[in-house]
């Protein structure tokens, strides 16, 4: 039932780096669930979507390879050599925000992967509330606990924006509720 999990299309990107690059970070997340599903045209669909986001960024000239590279492999259902191109394509992404310095659009790609990761897999396990592993939501604590880390490498700065204290927030509050602390989680 991966398909149920689709969005919509995200909308035309605006000049706000920051939440392209979160935003970014969604659509390879979006990239595997169209993976998981082993639907072809989607992946092509959301990968056009990717490539907008990557040329706000100014990404898209040296991304495009990787993401053809990409789609004609989910044509072709190669689905176990998609898995690691699409890491790739990821990790490059990464790369060419810091070689351009933007380590805070790197970072917020890899957040805004990992929150719709969350919100995909915390779909999955709510849809069943019998299943009793629910970390799957998170992967694990200790890759939440990452993501916070992460969060505060981000700049100061960046971390005062509005739109970004909202992703701080949503972070703490669920380090409060998923530490090893606070014990196993509930269905709430």
């Amino acid at each position: 039932r991966w398909r149920q999990l689709y969005r919509q299309p995200p909308p035309t990107p605006s000049s706000d780096r920051l939440h392209v690059a979160f935003t970014l970070g969604a659509l390879v997340a979006d990239n595997y669930l169209a993976l998981q599903a082993g639907d072809a045209q989607q992946f092509r669909n959301n990968s056009q979507d990717l490539l907008n986001y990557c040329r706000v960024l100014g990404l898209a000239e040296k991304v495009t390879p990787d993401v053809m590279a990409g789609s004609k492999m989910a044509e072709t259902e190669d689905w176990d050599a998609l898995r690691t191109r699409m890491l790739q394509t990821q990790q490059h992404i990464e790369a060419l925000l810091v070689e351009q310095r933007d380590e805070d659009l790197a970072i917020l790609l890899n957040l805004g992967m990992w929150f719709r990761l969350f919100d995909i897999t915390t779909s999955l396990v709510v849809a069943e509330p019998e299943f009793k592993e629910k970390t799957l939501c998170l992967g694990s604590v200790a890759l939440l606990d990452e993501a916070v880390v992460r969060f505060g490498r981000l700049s100061e700065a960046t971390r005062a924006n509005e739109s970004i204290v909202l992703i701080g927030g949503a972070l703490d509050m669920l380090q409060r509720h998923w530490s090893s602390k606070a014990g196993s989680p509930n269905q709430e």
